[in-house]
């Protein structure tokens, strides 16, 4: 979009191995824990899961869930530590909170140590370079001071969402749930449900029952939710059921865009139809696994067809 040239630049990244991960998904649908609708839907999952290739899961964008990966000096042999610019060469950390990095550090560094965690490569490498050069004069002040560099990139987009189903309920802590009353009423079915009020959300909603989703994002959401699912807990599936339907396409067949300029406001056919005639509209063009063509013809006609039976 600048018009300018784009030049490939080789990078270090982080990698999840997604064959692994796949496994314990691919079960369940096989054995009913997890069912597809509709169940034409199965082959292109199998298929994309048996071909699975590793996952790159770090960004260089501005927002996210951090890596959770730090950066240390490497000790040497001779007790020395080297502080290179290069990430790949210096002592890498991996741990789900800090608690446990200081615990790690301290098993690799020895005991009495201070440590510092920076955020950006140029604040770590310059503490570095200070500490260096305050040691080579004969100053031992921060002699044992060890700078980290939490590492920069933050987790992909679909990592971070495919921990929906359970991140919600308040996992991995065990929270309480927010209700005064061991009754609900469900009017619906006409019965008051009761409730273990004892019972932590987590424990109350996980797995789910079922998940609704567009067809699209059948691998960036929906296979990952399973993979992640199944993985932080204990075998659970996340949802019992997917259903999978079609999606509302401009006219022509193509999919809505903003840069396209092609999508449709439906509270602009609202206004110009009625909410009954696109409600009907789209009732009667919906079916297992199709997609819908917003045609404003056919919503036309069918507000003519509602107001032939209205009068």
């Amino acid at each position: 979009r600048g018009g300018v040239v784009i030049e490939p630049w080789l990078t270090d990244q982080w990698y999840v191995d997604a064959e692994t991960l796949a496994q314990p998904p691919m079960q369940a649908v096989r054995d009913g824990r997890i069912e597809i609708v509709p169940k034409s839907w199965e082959k292109t999952f199998f298929n994309w899961m048996e071909n699975i290739q590793p996952w790159c899961v770090s960004r260089q964008l501005w927002w996210g869930h951090r890596i959770p990966a730090w950066y240390g000096p490497t000790v040497t042999d001779d007790g020395k530590s080297t502080n290179l610019s290069d990430l790949t060469q210096n002592k890498v950390f991996v741990c789900a909170d800090e608690g446990t990095l200081l615990s790690q550090c301290e098993s690799y560094y020895g005991p009495d140590k201070k440590y510092v965690i920076t955020s950006t490569l140029n604040d770590w490498l310059g503490r570095n370079i200070e500490n260096l050069s305050k040691l080579s004069n004969g100053e031992t002040d921060r002699a044992n001071e060890v700078v980290l560099l939490h590492d920069p990139d933050v987790l992909d987009t679909w990592f971070s969402s495919a921990l929906w189903p359970f991140a919600t309920l308040g996992w991995p802590e065990d929270t309480q749930p927010p209700f005064g009353s061991s009754e609900v009423e469900n009017p619906a079915r006409g019965v008051s449900t009761t409730l273990d009020t004892n019972a932590s959300l987590y424990k109350r909603h996980y797995p789910n029952d079922l998940l609704i989703s567009g067809f699209d994002i059948l691998f960036f959401w929906d296979a990952r939710m399973a993979m992640q699912g199944m993985h932080f807990n204990q075998g659970q599936v996340p949802w019992k059921r997917l259903y999978l339907h079609g999606l509302v396409r401009a006219a022509d067949g193509q999919k809505m865009s903003k840069s396209k300029g092609n999508v449709v406001d439906p509270l602009v056919l609202i206004d110009r139809y009625g909410a009954d005639a696109l409600r009907f509209f789209m009732a009667a063009m919906e079916s297992q696994g199709r997609d819908v063509k917003m045609d404003e013809k056919r919503v036309e006609g069918y507000r003519n067809f509602a107001t032939k039976l209205w009068n």
